[in-house]
């Protein structure tokens, strides 16, 4: 029997120029300096949001900073909230819903090796829990969720909220199907092609 079921091969990143990196173009570009100004995970981070796997993309120095700026985000979002008591039994059902529903996306993607659409929808995940609160559970499954995409700032933050073991040996989160399902959705009602009104049905 073959010892896999697929082989993936992962796409060429280009230089700046959009041609294939070569030391005979000079549109080689060296990571390293990118580590050490924006960090591993940012670099890690966007090397996986640059694309489909198998896609070839250029390489957009301006890319990190967002993906850096993303990381900071969730640092101070995770220890701002934790340093706040009130905030660690809060969970509306909102967040509780779009938890769930991330999970099971992310968990998806990245077994079919679409990194770039887990961390989009990890990205809509953090901009909602800006505009409120959750629990210290919640909290713990948003780090579990991070950790394969920059696991350094993951087990920092592990540590902070106060884990000592290594997120390498903890549990994947897992989601609930009763919470992923959609109470109502908009209908659209047409007439001869036509867009007549929308309502909002169970």
């Amino acid at each position: 029997k073959e010892p896999f079921l697929k082989l993936r091969h992962q796409g060429l990143i280009r230089g700046t120029d959009g041609h294939k990196m070569s030391k005979s173009k000079c549109n080689v570009v060296n990571p390293d300096p990118f580590v050490e100004q924006w960090g591993a995970d940012a670099v890690r981070l966007y090397e996986m949001f640059m694309g489909p796997f198998e896609d070839g993309q250029p390489w957009d120095p301006r890319g990190v900073v967002g993906t850096y700026r993303f990381l900071n985000k969730i640092w101070i979002l995770v220890n701002s909230k934790f340093q706040n008591p009130n905030d660690k039994q809060i969970s509306n059902s909102k967040i509780q819903k779009l938890l769930n529903q991330t999970i099971k996306k992310v968990t998806e993607d990245i077994e079919n090796f679409k990194f770039n659409t887990a961390i989009s929808s990890l990205m809509i995940l953090v901009n909602e829990l800006e505009l409120g609160a959750w629990s210290l559970e919640f909290t713990e499954k948003l780090i579990k969720l991070i950790f394969p995409f920059a696991p350094h700032i993951a087990q920092e933050l592990w540590e902070i909220i106060g884990e000592t073991s290594l997120l390498d040996f903890e549990p994947w989160p897992t989601w609930d199907e009763k919470l992923i399902v959609d109470q109502e959705f908009e209908l659209i009602i047409q007439i001869n092609g036509k867009l007549k009104g929308t309502i909002l049905a169970p």
